[in-house]
């Protein structure tokens, strides 16, 4: 088997590498334990000072988890994987948010769900020009997980609510407004930022060094930010009480990008995972820590995926491919708040 994950040390830095061009580095259980492996390597060669987690697909960090080997399991009815997959993945979330060794993530392509959880619990989030980032679980029957009611409430909750209900992918001007991601730097000084961090030692003081590094490359992002531009219209939008008020207001916005992605989420999403995101995202509490946040997923992807709605989701977008998911429920209006309550409430 061809390795999708590689790892490299290169002076005092722990360089990893994503590389499964096949699946756009779908994220499977080998690859978390890949990860997890170099990890643990570079914790105990004292000479490593820091990670840099990167990608060599062009145009692509990470698509998300890889739904077609979840499919292919809850078909065979292997469910322990399924569950194991989730597990592992939220328990590497957290081992990277937690690290002592500063954990930087390049992203310059499109990275999702599982595989945007990575670069957003590191402790540095580079962008380059072509990334985009978007938590779009709910298009397939799911919710925005790995730590997402974590971090995307961690500046605003607004911005949190408003990325994972509707999907919307934040570019690199984006990402910075709304505090998901920590720096921008122009792709015209990737090579020079990687050579910098690699070549530098920065053993004394690892994060300080790093800092000062970013610092010397990083740059106020040259593109515009649909967010930044139309806070005002996304607050009053989500300071409304229920889901069932703001899309048929995202319908009418003046604005067409907001009336687009009102049409898409009415056609194509989940209206169950529409009112879930929703409820975890906007109306629920921020948890206290990212290791309660990822107890919560894990709680809640168990049900969800008992009750059938992500399966189906990738059946349709993934398998089949006819884009016609049967969602268990035809509309927003139609969702009972009794199941919300009971999906997302502890046990």
């Amino acid at each position: 088997m061809i390795p999708s994950v590689f790892f490299k040390k290169v002076n005092h830095c722990g360089v990893i590498t994503l590389s499964k061009p096949e699946t756009l580095n779908s994220i499977d259980l080998s690859m978390l334990s890949a990860i997890e492996e170099a990890i643990d390597v570079g914790l105990q060669d004292d000479a490593i000072s820091h990670f840099i987690l990167k990608s060599d697909v062009p145009n692509i960090f990470s698509a998300g988890g890889d739904l077609k080997q979840v499919y292919a399991q809850h078909q065979n009815k292997d469910m322990d994987k399924v569950f194991l997959f989730l597990e592992k993945s939220y328990q590497l979330n957290h081992k990277i948010n937690q690290l002592k060794k500063p954990f930087v993530s390049f992203v310059n392509g499109l990275a999702m769900g599982g595989g945007l959880g990575l670069a957003l619990n590191s402790t540095y989030t580079i962008m380059f020009d072509k990334a985009l980032m978007a938590m779009p679980e709910v298009y397939i029957g799911f919710f925005p997980d790995v730590g997402a009611r974590y971090f995307l409430k961690r500046s605003d909750d607004v911005w949190g609510a408003f990325l994972g209900v509707t999907g919307y992918r934040a570019n690199p001007a984006d990402a910075l407004c709304s505090g998901i991601s920590t720096h921008y730097v122009p792709f015209l000084f990737h090579d020079d930022l990687v050579r910098a961090l690699i070549e530098t030692d920065i053993t004394v003081s690892p994060h300080e060094g790093i800092n000062h590094i970013i610092g010397l490359f990083s740059a106020e992002p040259p593109m515009r930010s649909e967010l930044e531009a139309h806070k005002r219209e996304i607050q009053d939008l989500f300071s409304m009480r229920q889901i069932d008020e703001i899309i048929p207001a995202m319908h009418m916005s003046k604005f067409s990008w907001i009336r687009r992605l009102g049409e898409q989420m009415t056609k194509e999403a989940s209206p169950l995972s529409i009112a879930l995101a929703f409820e975890i995202l906007k109306k629920g509490a921020r948890p206290a820590s990212l290791q309660m946040a990822l107890k919560q997923d894990l709680r809640l992807a168990h049900k969800l995926i008992e009750e059938g709605e992500p399966i189906e989701g990738t059946r349709a977008l993934l398998i089949d491919k006819d884009k016609a998911p049967n969602w268990k429920y035809k509309d927003i209006y139609s969702v009972p708040v009794e199941l919300i309550h009971k999906l997302t409430q502890p046990e």
